[in-house]
Formats: structure tokens, sequence, C-alpha cells
């Protein structure tokens, strides 16, 4: 039996694969489509969760498990539980939900942008699905890390900034030197001082703003990356990203 689903103005196409055409034709009249052992599957012009989810629910008719949100009104209800009367509903609308925004995070996070990357993880997180919790606080810990590493560059150029603004010691001197020498040009000289000294504290508070959004980043990075270890202790990936964050934060130790 070989069928083909189109989904509206949608491009996913389904293609169920149910063994031979001339020897089941008999079978095929009576068997129930969400009942069906399928021997192969094939999918093609899918890219993204919303069709996945489509094609369960609509083509293989597997229904939809709205429990784990817990909202929805009465209708919604007696619709789920006609839906998933045949097979238990082994879809579930939560996990579809927190599955997209994990997904354009992920989109986010390789086109470096960081800010919509960590909204969507949140969003993500906010859904309740806390079979994938562990995996989505990975990833905002993991965009929080970059995101403090962006941080890191800018406190550095501040830095290097502010060093070039300080005088030396040997250049100061020497200005103390000429203004007793020529007591005409004192007010001048302390008034360049005094102006130089005003870029300088300018250049101290950058420095003070990049470092705290740099140890703001790492905190919450390491804040996400140790919550997964709880729930993934067994995946190597969220105690390496924690030692990254805690080493940043110069936690040696720990890390």
């Amino acid at each position: 039996m070989r069928a083909i689903g189109k989904g509206g103005d949608d491009n996913d196409t389904v293609s169920l694969d149910n063994g031979d055409d001339d020897d089941n034709s008999d079978q095929e009249d009576n068997d129930d489509n969400a009942a069906a052992i399928l021997d192969a599957f094939e999918v093609s012009g899918v890219d993204s969760v919303d069709k996945v989810y489509r094609i369960l629910t609509k083509h293989m008719g597997l229904g939809e498990n709205s429990s784990g949100s817990g909202s929805g009104s009465s209708n919604n209800d007696n619709s789920g539980s006609k839906n998933g009367s045949k097979n238990g509903g082994l879809v579930d609308a939560t996990a579809c939900e927190c599955l997209r925004w994990n997904y354009q995070g992920n989109a986010h996070l390789e086109r470096n942008e960081i800010s919509a990357a960590i909204e969507c993880y949140g969003q993500a997180i906010a859904t309740g699905y806390t079979e994938q919790e562990g995996v989505v606080l990975l990833m905002r810990s993991t965009a929080y890390l970059k995101r403090s590493f962006q941080h890191q560059a800018e406190l550095r150029r501040a830095v290097e900034e502010l060093d070039v603004l300080v005088p030396a010691p040997e250049a100061l001197q020497s200005l103390f030197a000429t203004a007793q020498q020529h007591p005409s040009l004192a007010h001048a000289l302390h008034a360049r001082v005094v102006s130089d000294t005003r870029r300088q504290e300018r250049q101290y508070r950058r420095i003070s703003y990049w470092h705290s959004l740099y140890e703001y980043a790492l905190l919450h990075a390491a804040q996400d990356s140790l919550r997964a270890t709880q729930l993934l202790p067994h995946y190597s990936r969220t105690w390496l990203r924690a030692g990254d964050a805690l080493a940043e934060l110069r936690k040696l130790r720990e890390a």
C-alpha cells in the first residue's frame, strides 16, 4: 500500500509503504491507517517542527496529546480525546512547541544572533516540557558563553585604549618640571592634565561596564550548565560547558 498526502499549501510530502499492493489488496480495504505498521516512511520537503507535527497528527493519525500544556477549552479536550482515542495521544503539543523554540534558538545561534537565541531558549523552557529542559539549558548556556566572549573582546579593547590614555610616570615628571621652570605655562599644563584625567575616568567607566556584562553572561552560563548537569548527569557536554563557564569565572578548582 502506498499513500501520498499533501498538507494544503505546504510543501511537506509523505509517502507510506505498507508492503506489496497486489498481495495485500483485500487487507488494505480493512486496515485502519492509524493501526498500520509501516515498513517504510519517506518524507520530503519537511524543514520545520510544525511540518513534522502535522505529518504525525494528520497523515499518520497518531493523535494529539495536549495534556502537557495544561491549558485548553473543553472543546479542545474533547477533540484531543477523540484524536487520541486510537493511539493514546502519542504526539505531545507541548513537546512540539518546545522543540520549535529550541530549533529556532539553534538557528539564531548558528548565525551568531545571541540575543535572539537566548530569547528562543527561554521560550522553550517556559513551555514546561521537562524532557527537553536539560538540552535547552545546555544550549542557552552555550549562547551565554558566546555572549561573554563578545563582551570580553570589548573589555580588552577598552583596557588597551585606557593604557594609551594613561601617561608614563616619566612623562608626568617631565610635565611637572616644565611647569616649574616656566610658570607661565603652568595653567595650560594643568588644564591638559585635568582633561586627560577626565578622559581616563570615562574610559574606566567603560571598562567597568563591559566587565559587568562579561561576568553577568558568565554567571548565567554557569547557572544553566550546572543545572543541565543535574538533569543530564551522564551527558559529557553538560559537564564540559559547566567547566568552561567556571574556568572563565576563575573558579579553577570547581572547573
